[in-house]
């Protein structure tokens, strides 16, 4: 998970992202192409590397690793609204 330094933001950023796996592949009449990943290869990966924070533009991103452990359990709680 990642935070701008600067703002905060957490949700949106700018950057660059490789990935490679097994794929279906569609061509269109157009000759353009679209794919979409095959869930079930074990062997894909993805690499994102965030760039710039989308909502101020600082480049001070920081990667905020989340650790189960440092989580206060006795003291958590989830509201839930009901529609």
């Amino acid at each position: 998970m990642y935070r701008c330094k600067k703002c905060r933001n957490s949700d949106y950023f700018e950057g660059h992202v490789s990935e490679s796996g097994r794929a279906h592949i569609s061509q269109y009449e157009d000759g353009n192409l679209s794919w979409a990943y095959i869930l079930s290869d074990e062997n894909a990966w993805s690499e994102v590397t965030p760039e710039k924070c989308s909502a101020c533009q600082s480049n001070e991103i920081e990667n905020m690793d989340l650790d189960l452990n440092d989580i206060d359990l006795e003291n958590f709680s989830i509201k839930v609204h009901k529609f």
